[in-house]
């Protein structure tokens, strides 16, 4: 089958993924950041198992898990609980960031199925790896010698429930992998191509030098490092973590026209040392 690239970054196959030997995309995921399925008609089961055994923990006991795969998070808008509670992220705007910088051990490959699409609400990604290769050089050394400080209480990516952080915490305590400050090199080391890549969770700086930072803001989220991804059912994204950061839109409510349309991704995580 076809495969094509996308504006900007990232690549699209036409394969059916439950046909497709992913390890043969991993070079794609880690150099392109975004790898595209359209049109999957796949169940939650199937989800899973095409990325088993390569998905490395469960959120069991979480309130966004999936009911019969606790490997999969619900983000969703939808009242999932009798609490009420949506799933996690459920609505507004999700500004530039990269997940778990404070874990432990970084999420690397994420995997989305779009169940239900909400076509007011789009994701973006920006590849920085491919940015980083761009910069001058005297930029390129003072990333390599500069560490940082992230720290929790600093991001703002997003309005945060309560239930969503007590959720968090209490997921985090689980698996015992969350560091509330910790310190890390900002250039690091690619575990699939071991390639130089600028680790960039800027929302999560806590001590930084803000001249370097607002520069490589300004730098590495140029349009011609971003792809904008317009969702829809039977989509399935993944993408790397490392090597990039991703934003997501707000539901319009105006333009739909009625509050609290449905729209619902299925999320799961993969590190490369399992493939």
């Amino acid at each position: 089958m076809g495969m094509r690239y996308l504006d900007n970054i990232g690549v699209e196959f036409e394969d059916n993924i439950l046909e497709k030997d992913l390890s043969d995309v991993m070079r794609y995921i880690a150099n392109e950041e975004v790898v595209v399925f359209r049109e999957q008609d796949i169940t939650a089961k199937q989800f899973v198992d095409v990325l088993r055994p390569h998905v490395k923990y469960s959120n069991a006991n979480h309130w966004c898990t999936h009911p019969d795969h606790p490997e999969i998070f619900r983000v969703t808008n939808k009242k999932i609980d009798d609490e009420g509670r949506m799933g996690f992220f459920g609505d507004g705007e999700l500004d530039w960031h990269c997940n778990s910088p404070l874990n432990e051990r970084h999420e690397e490959i994420v995997a989305l199925y779009c169940v239900e699409p909400d076509e007011t609400c789009h994701t973006s990604f920006c590849n920085i790896r491919k940015a980083f290769n761009d910069l001058p050089e005297d930029i390129k050394d003072k990333c390599r010698k500069s560490s940082i400080v992230l720290r929790f209480k600093n991001n703002t990516i997003y309005d945060y429930k309560d239930y969503e952080l007590k959720g968090a915490a209490e997921s985090n305590k689980k698996r015992g992998n969350f560091i509330p400050k910790r310190i890390t090199k900002m250039v690091k080391n690619h575990p699939f191509t071991g390639e130089e890549y600028l680790y960039f969770p800027y929302a999560f700086y806590h001590k930084s030098d803000k001249d370097l930072v607002e520069y490589l803001k300004d730098f590495v989220l140029q349009d011609k490092y971003v792809y904008h991804h317009q969702w829809k059912k039977g989509d399935v994204l993944l993408f790397d973590q490392l090597i990039g950061l991703h934003r997501r839109t707000a539901i319009d409510l105006k333009s739909v026209g009625k509050p609290n349309k449905p729209r619902e991704l299925y999320r799961t995580v993969s590190w490369y040392n399992s493939w």
